[in-house]
């Protein structure tokens, strides 16, 4: 992404920030942690997903699921509406 100054027509590479702020000793360690899981055979991109849920196919980048009002992921996306 590039940033223009309109005045003088200079232009500057511009990287985003982080939503989080990590210090480089928090990024150090969790670069430790995760090629520790690697070592040791874990998957870390599933620790986070209920076990109920089926993988994501790499070629889509969303799956339309239907839910019914009554159930609980329902509700909770209900929530953020």
């Amino acid at each position: 992404m590039l940033q223009e100054n309109v005045r003088y027509g200079t232009r500057k590479e511009v990287r985003r920030r982080p939503a989080e702020f990590k210090s480089g000793v928090h990024i150090q360690n969790l670069k430790r942690s995760q090629s520790a899981n690697q070592k040791a055979g874990k998957n870390t991109t599933s620790a986070n997903v209920p076990s109920h849920w089926s993988s994501m196919p790499s070629v889509k980048q969303y799956t339309r699921v239907l839910l019914t009002s009554t159930s609980s992921e329902y509700k909770e996306m209900e929530m953020f509406f």
